[in-house]
């Protein structure tokens, strides 16, 4: 019977130093479906080739989510600790949180990675989310209508009603 990820082992005995080549090699296996185990593999390497990379952690972190969120969270609770600015990390974290149930905790980390970066729809969409999850409809439409404002070309990042 042959593992998930045996294959993987014999590149990695070819190609060893490649800590970048092995988490892009995680993610192209985390599209496909049926081979998440293959996409955790592949991160698992990548991580013990670089283990002071921020990004390969979140890396990896996206490759556990739906294998094992715990790991999931160990991986982009890792790479925060390396770098606490890590916006995929962040983000990763926070949509972790709300499928767990944490809808509190992915609301305060969403509106961290919206402070750092305001235009961001996807973030902006699950802290709406998050939002209805806790019975705050009035804040996911404020939400919503001030998406739409920083959409309007030449808007003003800051928000609204700010002094500048």
């Amino acid at each position: 019977d042959r593992s998930p990820s045996r294959g993987l082992g014999d590149v990695y005995k070819r190609q060893p130093e490649g800590a970048e080549l092995w988490s892009n090699l995680g993610a192209l296996l985390r599209e496909q479906r049926g081979r998440g185990a293959d996409a955790a593999a592949a991160c698992d390497a990548a991580v013990a080739l670089a283990p002071d990379v921020s990004a390969l952690h979140a890396n990896r972190g996206a490759a556990y989510a739906e294998l094992d969120p715990i790991e999931a969270r160990r991986a982009y609770e890792r790479a925060l600790e390396l770098d606490p600015r890590a916006a995929n990390a962040r983000f990763s974290m926070a949509v972790l949180l709300l499928r767990a149930g944490d809808a509190d905790g992915a609301a305060r980390a969403l509106r961290e990675v919206l402070r750092d970066e305001p235009r961001d729809d996807e973030a902006r969409r699950a802290l709406a989310r998050a939002l209805v999850e806790l019975g705050r409809l009035d804040e996911a439409i404020a939400l919503g209508r001030e998406g739409a404002r920083l959409s309007a070309p030449g808007a003003d990042v800051r928000p609204a009603g700010a002094a500048g």
